[in-house]
This record gives C-alpha cells, sequence and structure tokens, in this order.
C-alpha cells in the first residue's frame, strides 16, 4: 500500500479572468462517496465561517477529474500540465476550465493533493495551509469541482483536483455523500473497494444480489463480464455473450485491452470485486 502523504502545493490560485473563447461541456457526471464526503466536509466547514455552500459542478469536476488523472498517469505534480491526454501540455487551471466548459469571467481557485487516500485527509491538509485554507474559505466562490483518482503504479496512487469558480453554471447542483455501505458485503476495511463499489453501484453495472450482498469473491463468466463491460462502454465481445464458462484475468486483459492492471496469477478465475475495481480505475 502506498505509504507517501504529499501536501505539498506549487500555489493556490484565484483570478478573475475574463474568458472569450469557448469550450466543450462535460457531460453528467457520477460521484464517488469520497467525493462527496469531501464536498459535505467543506460545506460544513464554510458554514461554520458564515459562508454559502458550494455546489458541485459537473463541467469544473471534469476538469478537475482529468487533471488527477493526468498527474497519475504521466507522474508528475503540480497545476500546470506537463503531459496531458485531454489539455495541451503547459495548460493552466484556467485552460483546463475553459476547454472543459466552464467560460465565464470569474473568479477562479484550483487546490490539488497527492497521496490522501480518505475525503477527510485531504481536507484536513488542506486546512492546515494557509493558502489552500483561504481557497476553500473564499466568500466569492460558488461552485466547485471535485476529481479524486486512484491510478494503479503512479508515484502517489491517489490524486485530488478541486477547481473552484464564482459563477454557478447550469450543470451545477447540490449532492449529498452516501450513506451507509453499497453492500451488505463491503466496508470502509476496504476504502477502494467501497468507493468502486458505490461507483458501479449508482451507474447500474452491478446491482448485486438479492440479500444485499456484491458477492465479492464469486467468480465470473465470459458472458457476465461482456455484458457488464459493453455497458460501461469499455468494448464488446460478442462471442462471450453466450458463453458461460468462467472469466481468467489473463484472458479478460487480452479481450479488453481498455483495462490497466497488473494481474498476477494470470490463470485465476476473475472475481467480481476485481472487474468492479476494473471499472473504477477505467472511469
Amino acid at each position: 500500500m502506498m505509504t507517501a502523504r504529499r501536501t505539498v502545493f506549487l500555489f493556490s490560485l484565484v483570478l478573475l479572468l475574463a474568458l472569450d473563447l469557448l469550450g466543450g461541456l462535460a457531460q453528467a457526471r457520477t460521484y464517488d462517496p469520497a467525493e462527496t464526503e469531501f464536498l459535505q466536509l467543506l460545506n460544513s466547514y464554510r458554514a461554520q465561517h458564515g459562508l454559502v455552500a458550494l455546489k458541485m459542478s459537473d463541467t469544473l469536476s471534469e476538469a478537475a477529474a482529468r487533471h488527477s488523472q493526468d498527474m497519475g498517469r504521466y507522474g508528475f505534480f503540480g497545476h500546470t500540465s506537463v503531459k496531458s491526454s485531454f489539455f495541451p501540455a503547459g495548460s493552466s487551471p484556467w485552460d483546463r476550465m475553459r476547454l472543459t466548459g466552464y467560460t465565464y469571467s470569474a473568479t477562479m481557485a484550483e487546490n490539488i493533493a497527492a497521496g490522501q487516500t480518505t475525503a477527510r485527509q485531504v481536507f484536513d491538509a488542506w486546512r492546515g495551509s494557509s493558502g489552500h485554507n483561504q481557497t476553500m474559505l473564499n466568500a466569492a466562490l460558488r461552485v466547485i469541482g471535485v476529481g479524486r483518482r486512484v491510478v494503479a503504479g503512479s508515484p502517489y496512487a491517489v490524486y485530488w483536483t478541486t477547481d473552484f469558480g464564482s459563477v454557478v453554471d447550469p450543470s451545477a447542483k447540490t449532492v449529498t455523500a452516501a450513506g451507509g455501505d453499497p453492500f451488505t458485503d463491503v466496508t470502509r476495511a476496504d476504502q477502494e473497494l467501497w468507493d468502486a463499489a458505490w461507483y458501479v453501484k449508482n451507474k447500474g453495472y452491478f446491482v448485486g444480489y438479492p440479500s444485499g450482498t456484491l458477492g465479492s469473491w464469486d467468480s465470473m463468466s465470459r458472458r457476465h463480464v461482456a455484458l457488464v463491460l459493453r455497458r460501461a462502454g469499455l468494448g464488446s465481445r460478442t462471442d462471450w455473450e453466450q458463453d458461460y464458462q468462467a472469466a481468467t484475468r489473463d484472458e479478460v486483459m487480452q479481450a479488453f485491452p481498455g483495462l490497466s492492471w497488473n494481474s498476477g496469477r494470470p490463470d485465476e478465475k476473475v472475481l467480481r470485486s476485481q472487474i468492479v475495481r476494473l471499472l473504477y480505475r477505467a472511469r
């Protein structure tokens, strides 16, 4: 397990920026429990200081999530995009927000972190840093985008980006934290699986058994794997959809190259919890 904790931030920017270029609007997002828990913690903190609650902007969250993914994928930590799968190299926070669709003359800000697994950990880290705390308590801000990404094999494993704006855009909404456990056999004892289980449940990829369990240790047939991954937009294998033979780790990797993992034991049957994790990591 990654034990490094890094809260070295290059800067916390707040800028009144007039934007005249249009970007592509982000689609509606599904948030994992850690992301919504962070918003709940932040809004409670703002309320203690007499400030209005922030709404969650899907557009800003998309910009934030893409930057978190880039930092993990390309092994850098900073507010400038050193390399990106989504933005031109050298993009600033304001560039990323604009290109994702937040095209307003607005006060904007960004906080980033790496290594903190939970919402409480990253909230406490930012609250303990004067610059980042000032951003969280900025009275001018009205919306936030939260992007937490788990990137297997990256230097810090978990990356957080929060993007802020003073203009409430059409994608903004009130989001509440998920309560309880997603399935009766999935608890916070395994934080990544808990987050992943909420994600696939909210997306409708897994609904669980009538007993309320995910069936974490149950193997999956090729048919079930193919149907779930097609539903998630990760590829289609019609030849598998009538095949009830248990799928192995190695053949799932070969059949669906969009998934990235170190299977370790390629001939083992693939488990439901493993597919849940892979779907979460492939967001």
